[in-house]
């Protein structure tokens, strides 16, 4: 792994760093710190998909009277509509 490199650092949003290296044994610690670059953007565009979710959950309603008759009864039979 010995010889010169040349590094080029990317990252969006940031400046470009360019460095030129000689390595000449293992031990080699070298610290970048990227700068901040504003860009600006054409544009952007956000595309979703949503599927349709069939449901077999069945949903009843329950208002005033229908509420209070419906007190303490058994779901099952609130749901089929046999209260009494």
């Amino acid at each position: 792994m010995s010889g010169d490199y040349h590094l080029t650092i990317q990252y969006l949003g940031h400046k470009e760093i360019q460095d030129s290296i000689s390595l000449s044994s293992n031990n080699f610690n070298k610290t970048y710190r990227l700068e901040e670059e504003s860009l600006d953007l054409g544009g952007v565009e956000i595309h979703g998909h949503r599927f349709a979710v069939q449901t077999t959950t069945a949903v009843t309603a329950l208002y005033g009277e229908a509420l209070l008759e419906a007190r303490g009864e058994n779901l099952g039979k609130v749901s089929s509509g046999s209260l009494g």
